[in-house]
């Protein structure tokens, strides 16, 4: 007879603890009391009970040994057909007490564990202690980019982000707000998501080492941080104790995770057995008991599984049939769904389940009214007390052969097809099955328009909110039906019987000119505003637009830059592009004919890193780190020991290091070295190469005097400046409006520090100012303050730094010729100073002293 001691918990870590039951037999308890004076304890823990190959290296044994005389043992064995085989022994000597936490891939030869069930046995003094686990094969699950709720919408970006558009009442914009965006807002922090689920009124999002992070409505607990309280979180939260996650599903009132091991894992309401466990809410995941599931799906008060052997099931509430067990009793526990054998993928909606069978064809059950169960039936045989009609078990939807996934939603369903078009069936009151129309069809009809979808998600909550939204192959999103809160991210219309784009436009990197603004947006084009008269704004046009307009048909960008009536943008295969003015060459296409369409710059000798835009000449860190440059060379800008223009790329000379940065300056540029210096060349009139004296020069100069390594370099009209290591700035050059920022107006040819200065994360110069974003997200000016272009609300020239007002979480500043601009955390783009063109992207205005948020973006 074994007696049992309980189950508990401890967070190592970061990672949820299960201590599972121990077995102490009879015998060996008798033992133990009998040599009391030994003291002998055990416990152990696992921090995964389950896992993939690949993860033995991070699931960790914890154990605790205590005893004065005691030699103690562990041993690990694999369950085979023959019995239980040991993988691993051994055994420690002597008397010693404490804990121990050590690698699970430590128990298996070169650290490579084969699949199967497992046991741990500790043993010492005559107590013992066992643990067991399993080793299974790693989920290969599909990323979800694309996420349909109640109100809102949201999307996983090519970079990893996510945007989220809609309504925002509780929170599940993840914007820090509550306000309602009916474009799209960056989520707070979230940088490196996998996956994007959202539903009711809050968001879920998968992130590295399987951690899953909500944000929004916290009724019952559904964000999963174990707290009750506060009642909403407009920024996301980690759900405690979830890792190794590979999917993850956000219902109405709960949320479901799955694990790699085919563990799945629910939080929130529970009032139907929503979460798999017993009535009550559960702001901490608890296991759904009795399931190895390959995919999963959280839906309007039940949650469905696939399981390993492709049959399905569900549990929670179960009023309309939706667990498909032809019964209507709810259920705590999963249920088998009946007849299917063969599923592939599934999708639980509101009342509503539907699963893809590996023959390609879909089945659906539960609430059937407005035709939602695809079949062509208009009644089957069921309803409930308000005459409802439902189907507790499957019943195939019609027509479709050739399905890939399918999503459920609040009394319509659609479907992904192979031909990547998606067809959709059931209500359609606000244009929900996207074929132009408002009526109900209860077979499948194809949405207009969509020839590329990637991926489709449905919202389902309630039947009058109903939208649907689809990834296109093209990176963009594309929803259709009720838009009351702005989801289909599009702006002003009601609902929409036919897909719009969202417009994805929040911002990733912004860049100055002399009268005109660009930023890079999130999936990889480029909007600028602001004086066009020589194409800078590259919209095939020269007329000036004081709102952000598209470069022309531009995408896969990476880094952009700005000149002084020109732009420049490094795409992903590492081509660089360039529009604008042309007189000097500055477009390095081998001419000197203007353009306001993007043209390639040719010459370059490898792919480039990043591009730097000077007034009338451009430069480039290639991948190799070496720098070539073009365009206008009066003062021997382009470094190449000659001061004749080149309208295509050539090396810069001298450059006998790696170099990992640029700068380019009116008539001047630097480098910054691997090693932390800086050498310019070019103009030096006012000292702004930093080498003590006032001589141009055509090849590069060693800037003297920084004092320590820098590790960002910027070059304004006739100044220059380097962020050092530790945070601090010191700049050189002309000084006539303060813009070295040490507190005078003289020049100075060697570096000075900028005063009050500490904590700076980038810098930028402008003509004759300079701007450093801190580490507090403020951002401080100094120098020039002609028409506000310090951004403090005055005019008055600053020789130190001054606050730029109102900005907080700045992500990047670009100081321009006589305006600037800051990134913000949300994506949002401000600027301040001169708007005689239109650069602040405003629209009518003359300036502004203090920032104004750009138009559209996001």
């Amino acid at each position: 007879m074994r007696a049992h001691r309980p189950i508990t918990c401890s967070v190592l870590g970061g990672l949820l603890a299960l201590t599972l039951v121990v077995g102490v037999s009879a015998a060996a308890a008798a033992s133990a009391t009998s040599q009391a004076a030994r003291s002998v304890r055990i416990s152990a823990s696992l921090t995964e009970p389950s896992f993939s190959p690949g993860e033995v290296n991070s699931a960790r044994l914890l154990y605790r040994f205590s005893s004065r005389s005691a030699s103690f043992s562990y041993r690990v064995s694999r369950k085979t057909r023959s019995g239980w085989q040991t993988v691993r022994s051994v055994r420690l000597r002597g008397s010693f007490s404490g804990s121990r936490n050590i690698k699970v891939g430590s128990f298996f030869p070169r650290r490579k564990a084969t699949l199967g069930h497992y046991r741990i046995e500790l043993s010492a003094g005559g107590t013992s202690t066992t643990l067991q686990f399993d080793v299974v094969k790693a989920l290969n699950t599909t990323t979800v980019p694309v996420a349909a709720a109640d109100k809102q919408s949201c999307a996983l970006l090519s970079d990893s982000k996510v945007e989220c558009w809609g309504d925002n009442s509780k929170g599940q914009l993840g914007n820090r707000t509550t306000s309602a965006s009916p474009t799209p807002v960056l989520a707070n922090g979230i940088k490196q998501a996998k996956a994007v689920s959202s539903e009711g009124f809050n968001t879920c999002t998968l992130v590295p080492v399987g951690v899953v992070k909500c944000w929004g409505d916290n009724a019952n607990g559904k964000l999963g941080s174990g707290l009750m309280s506060p009642s909403l979180s407009s920024v996301p939260v980690t759900v405690s104790g979830i890792v190794f996650a590979v999917a993850v599903s956000a219902g109405f009132d709960h949320s479901c995770a799955l694990l790699s091991g085919g563990t799945v894992r629910c939080w929130g309401r529970n009032n139907s057995g929503d979460v798999g466990g017993s009535k009550g809410s559960n702001p901490v995941p608890i296991n759904v008991n009795g399931i190895r599931a390959t995919s999963i799906s959280a839906g309007y008060r039940h949650s469905c599984a696939v399981l390993a052997g492709g049959k399905v099931a569900c549990w929670g509430n179960n009023h309309f049939g939706q667990l498909g067990n032809g019964k209507t009793s709810n259920s705590g526990k999963p249920v088998t769904v009946s007849g299917i054998k063969t599923a592939i993928s599934i999708s639980a909606g509101n009342d509503l389940s539907c699963a893809v069978l590996s023959n390609h064809t879909i089945k659906c059950w539960g609430r059937g009214d407005g035709g939602a169960l695809g079949d062509g039936v208009a009644t089957h045989g069921h309803a409930d007390a308000s005459g409802i009609d439902f189907k507790s078990t499957p019943v195939t939807v019609k027509g479709l052969s050739t399905a890939t996934s399918v999503s459920a939603g609040s009394g319509f369903a659609c479907a992904r097809l192979s031909s990547k078009q998606i067809s959709c069936w059931g209500k359609n009151a606000d244009g929900q099955l996207g074929n132009g129309s408002t009526t109900d069809s209860s077979t499948p009809v194809a949405v207009n328009g969509i020839s590329a979808a990637v991926a489709i998600d449905t919202s389902a909550g309630a039947a009058d909110e109903a939208h649907a939204c689809a990834l296109v192959s093209d990176r963009k999103i594309k929803c259709w039906g009720n838009n009351d809160a702005g989801q289909l991210g599009s702006g002003g219309q009601n609902f929409s019987a036919a897909p719009v784009a969202a417009v994805l436009t929040s911002a990733s990197a912004i860049a100055a000119g002399a009268a005109h603004s660009c930023a890079l947006l999130s999936n990889g084009t480029v909007d600028c505003w602001g004086s066009n008269a020589a194409g800078q704004l590259g919209n095939g046009t020269t007329t000036s637009s004081s709102t952000p307009v598209p470069v022309g048909t531009l995408t896969g960008a990476g880094v952009i830059a700005a000149g002084s009536a020109y732009s420049c943008a490094v795409i992903s295969t590492g081509a660089t592009s360039c529009w604008g003015d042309n007189a000097a060459g500055q477009l390095g296409n081998g001419s000197t004919t203007s353009s306001s369409t993007p043209v390639t710059v040719t010459g370059l000798t490898t792919t480039a890193k990043t591009v730097a835009a000077g007034s009338s000449h451009g430069c480039a860190l290639l991948t190799d780190g070496t720098v070539q440059c073009w365009g206008g060379n009066s003062a021997g800008q382009l470094g190449n020991g000659s001061t004749a223009n080149s309208s295509t790329p050539v090396a810069v000379s001298g450059l006998t290091s790696t170099v990992k940065g640029i700068a380019a300056g009116f008539a001047h540029s630097c480098a910054l070295i691997t090693d932390g210096t800086v050498q310019c060349w070019g103009s030096n009139s006012a000292g702004q190469l930093g080498n003590g004296s006032t001589t141009n020069s055509s090849t590069p100069v060693a800037v003297t005097g920084l004092g320590m390594a820098a590790k960002a370099i910027a070059a304004g009209f006739d100044h220059s400046c380097a962020l050092l290591a530790d945070g601090t700035i010191k700049c050189w050059g002309g000084n006539s409006a303060g813009q070295l920022g040490n507190g005078s107006t003289t020049a100075s040819s060697s570096p000075v520090a900028v005063s009050t200065i500490t904590g700076a994360l980038s810098l930028s110069a402008g003509s004759s100012n300079s701007c450093a974003v801190l580490s507090t997200g403020a951002v401080d000016c100094w120098g020039d303050a002609s028409k506000g272009k310090l951004g403090n609300g005055s005019t008055t020239n600053s020789s130190s730094p001054v606050a730029v007002a109102g900005i907080t979480g700045a992500l990047e500043v670009s100081a321009g010729a006589s305006h600037s601009c800051a990134l913000l955390t949300s994506g949002s783009v401000r600027c301040w100073g001169d708007n005689a063109a239109g650069e602040l992207g405003v629209g009518a205005l003359d300036y502004s002293s203090t920032p104004v948020e750009v138009i559209g973006i996001p």
